[in-house]
């Protein structure tokens, strides 16, 4: 087998068994899955604290060595990093381990949807707003740049929203249609970014080619959970 990976690879490392390598790749995913939704968790705190989470980051970033840097979000998606670990804890009961660290990411991981959908409800209190209100979502895939929407936070935020009586529309040029408890939604086209109405907009993935200002300028409220709108000093206006 290392025999085929070398003709495509410049290097490859080896392992003893087929078990270390499948333990390999779960192991980096736990680790990322836990790390996303510590920082996640993190930043609610921050928000609470009245700290700005990104200024903390970008401190602890300037660190040479120890600290790796994770940024906030809406959730984790994908197909590996959110189920993977699920397995591990799974599998770790034949073995009558428990894993407490993959359940409390989990739990942190599962309850993001739940807390953006609670900000956006919180920014639209008290402002007039059509009725009922209107939202639009920034990007569905749960990553920038692609069109992978497995697992992707955008879509609990969706029935979330749904569920309290909001309308929802979203952009994402990666994903042209996206089906959500039998519902389908088309993105809207760019062109409509500058004259559609919508109460508020929220920024679940970082697209390069999202035209970002012309959000901005046109729709009154942005919650931004990925961190385009900062300015590089680390501090918001």
């Amino acid at each position: 087998m290392s025999a085929i990976y070398r003709s495509v690879f410049d290097e490859v490392f080896e392992v003893s068994s087929t078990r270390a390598a499948e333990m390999t790749k779960i192991l980096e995913n736990t680790q990322r899955f836990i790390n996303i939704s510590f920082i996640n968790d993190f930043a609610i705190l921050c928000e609470k604290m009245n700290i700005n989470v990104y200024e903390v980051i970008e401190a602890a970033s300037t660190k040479p060595y120890g600290f790796s840097r994770y940024t906030p979000s809406a959730g984790i998606g994908g197909h590996c990093i959110p189920v993977d670990p699920l397995y591990l804890s799974w599998k770790a009961k034949e073995y009558n381990h428990e894993t407490p660290f993959i359940h409390t990411a989990d739990a942190v991981n599962k309850k993001m949807p739940q807390y953006v959908t609670a900000k956006i409800k919180n920014f639209l209190k008290g402002r007039k707003t059509v009725s009922p209100p209107s939202i639009l979502l920034v990007g569905v895939a749960y990553k920038k740049d692609i069109g992978d929407v497995r697992e992707s936070p955008a879509i609990p935020i969706i029935r979330l929203l749904v569920k309290d009586g909001f309308r929802v529309d979203y952009y994402d040029p990666f994903v042209p249609s996206l089906t959500v408890d039998s519902t389908e939604y088309v993105s809207i086209d760019q062109s409509a970014l500058a004259t559609a109405h919508y109460d508020l907009a929220a920024v679940i993935t970082d697209h390069s080619t999202t035209p970002y200002e012309t959000i901005k300028s046109h729709i009154p409220v942005v919650i931004d959970t990925k961190q385009f709108f900062l300015p590089a000093s680390g501090t918001r206006s």
